[in-house]
């Protein structure tokens, strides 16, 4: 088990610096050992919560078992979700008193998140192969000169970088022993006569001679740290392919060159410029559902969801703390997902989430993206949370997918563009009738899910009328 220690407010980070890698879930425990007082805090009675912030901005955050029986020891169980996303993290680990008048916060060097090579769908060379070929290549190198001199009748034995190093080294030489001795380019052939190492004639023409490996002289022998991607001019472990590398779209950009290939949409009734509305009102408010799988939940007194021309305003004032319109998916199998909104301004957004687990916050275009993982098969709901202000949002469209890149939309001239065309609304219709149906009569409305068609998600709906444009239609909800 890893143990991290604490010096002062700082977390000693090092020993799990590059301990995770992506799309683990529940493989290490990592143990912080804390302080039982901060001056005159008592740090055992908080509530510890540690936090983690990648490079791409996306947060995870968790609370942490806690050991007195000892002084006070803090268990991180290493859950899918922080490992993601590849890449550096920063982490905070808070730890907060029962009534929130005590915070403490302590920081440390960023761990990194290796990337697992597999998920790009390209192999990634192994780099252990390169490393032997090269010190293959350095090995025959050495052999060819050793050849060209054993030709001669002679034999270099090792090779030093001076003649007070040879004779240090080598202090009970055989008369002939034969050692090259200086640096590459002005390297002399020295022999012991019986009585001191005689110069000889120069050995930089030997053929591929070689005198060190990585600053050692002597045989060309590798040892523990040898033959690292630098020294070979190969790509580090870190290293990840850019869109440009493997022919592809960038996910942040939408720019690339080569054919744009979309990703199945999870999300039902996810584009929202002809979206399903079976409910028929023009404008939702407050909370509950609006237009087909999409529901409000919302403290603010004002809140609304509007079908717009092709697109949906979401409006507010600045009341409430809170305005989020989201979807649920019954089955995600364990993964990596991407979740995307686009909207007109992002600036009016507050986060995009996967609703209970990790959010982002922080947006430079329009298009809203964040990565997450899935440990096991579940139900999850995804959303978008607009910010407590008197304006309009106008989202565009939102997606789902599996994957670690978004295929939403691509930038055309600095202005982003869907990538597919509306999705054939007969489709979406059939999809978002197992969630909600409407009648034209009570007789005529089943009330067993499997009597109607097509066939509703639960066995027993919900019943009830709603009147649309004057009209008093029956309905069956799944309320999902």
């Amino acid at each position: 088990m890893i143990t991290l220690s604490t010096d002062g407010k700082t977390i000693d980070t090092g020993p799990a610096a590059r301990l995770i890698t992506e799309g683990e879930k529940n493989a290490d425990v990592i143990q912080i050992e804390m302080p039982v007082r901060y001056g005159t805090l008592d740090l055992a009675a908080l509530t510890w919560v540690l936090a983690g912030v990648t490079d791409r901005e996306t947060r995870v955050e968790q609370e942490l078992a806690k050991d007195t029986s000892g002084g006070l020891t803090l268990q991180w169980t290493v859950t899918g979700d922080w490992a993601a996303v590849p890449g550096r993290m920063r982490l905070e680990l808070s730890g907060i008193s029962a009534d929130g008048a005590a915070v403490i916060k302590f920081t440390g060097n960023p761990i990194e998140v290796r990337p697992a090579a597999e998920i790009y769908g390209l192999p990634r060379p192994e780099l252990s192969e390169q490393y032997l070929e090269t010190m293959r290549e350095l090995v025959e190198q050495a052999r060819e000169a050793a050849d060209a001199l054993a030709n001669a009748g002679l034999k270099i034995l090792g090779y030093y970088d001076s003649l007070t190093a040879l004779a240090e080294a080598v202090t009970n030489p055989q008369i002939g022993d034969l050692y090259g001795v200086g640096p590459s380019g002005e390297m002399y052939a020295y022999v012991w006569d019986g009585e001191k190492w005689a110069k000889g004639q120069t050995l930089s023409a030997a053929a591929g001679a070689v005198s060190s490996v990585f600053g050692r002289a002597g045989d060309v022998t590798a040892q523990a740290g040898d033959y690292t991607a630098a020294q070979v001019g190969a790509r580090p472990d870190s290293w990840m392919p850019a869109a440009a590398d493997v022919g592809a779209v960038d996910g942040a950009t939408g720019q690339g060159s080569a054919v744009r290939i979309s990703n199945r949409n999870l999300l039902d009734n996810g584009d929202f410029r002809n979206p399903v509305n079976q409910r028929g009102q023009t404008s939702y408010t407050g909370n509950g559902y609006g237009i087909d799988r999409w529901k409000v939940s919302t403290n603010n007194s004002t809140a609304a969801v509007s079908v717009g021309d092709g697109c949906i305003d979401f409006t507010s004032d600045a009341s409430g703390t809170y305005i989020n319109f989201s979807s649920t998916v019954e089955k995600v199998k364990p993964g990596n997902y991407t979740l995307s909104f686009l909207v007109d301004d992002y600036t009016k957004a507050q986060q995009i989430f996967l609703q209970g687990k990790v959010s982002q916050m922080v947006f430079t275009s329009n298009l809203l993206t964040m990565t997450f993982s899935v440990a096991e098969t579940s139900a999850i709901a995804v959303g978008i949370q607009k910010k407590a202000a008197s304006s309009t949002l106008k989202i565009y469209a939102a997606k789902l997918e599996l994957g670690s890149v978004q295929t939403l939309a691509h930038q055309e001239n600095g202005v982003w563009v869907l990538n597919d065309p509306p999705p054939n609304y007969a489709e979406e219709l059939a999809k978002c009738q197992r969630y909600y149906q409407l009648y034209t009569s009570a007789a005529q409305r089943p009330t067993n899910g499997a009597d109607c068609r097509p066939v509703m998600r639960i066995a027993n709906p919900s019943q009830g009328t709603i009147a649309i444009s004057g009209t008093t239609y029956y309905f069956n909800d799944a309320n999902l």
